[in-house]
């Protein structure tokens, strides 16, 4: 009768303790040139989204902006307009927008 096989432990507790899941995301990892923020701004300049990640915004309309990132785009979602009656008037839409439609037009 051959020998019998070594009985090999199937979890390992010497492993690291890490995310094995995590995928490096971007949007989830503030390590990879995102700062994460939640402050609300009012928008100074308009933009016209042209891709599907971006959200058209105009003059006057609020914001939160969920997150910054370092090459001058921000992520947002569209604040209500005040007397909507808590309806979603333009609000609740996310998308990138450049960080300049905070600044005032020069």
């Amino acid at each position: 009768m051959p020998p019998a096989p070594a009985v090999v432990p199937l979890i390992n507790n010497d492993l690291p303790e890490s995310d094995p899941f995590s995928d490096n995301n971007a949007f989830e990892d503030p390590q990879h040139g995102v700062v994460p923020a939640t402050n609300k701004e009012v928008i100074r300049q308009p933009f016209e989204s042209t891709r599907q990640d971006e959200v058209t915004v105009s003059i006057g309309e609020c914001v939160h902006v969920l997150l910054t990132f370092d090459d001058e785009w921000a992520y947002v979602v569209k604040v209500p307009a005040p007397g909507s009656g808590g309806e979603d008037v333009g609000g609740g839409s996310k998308g990138l927008i450049p960080i300049n439609c905070f600044k005032e037009p020069a």
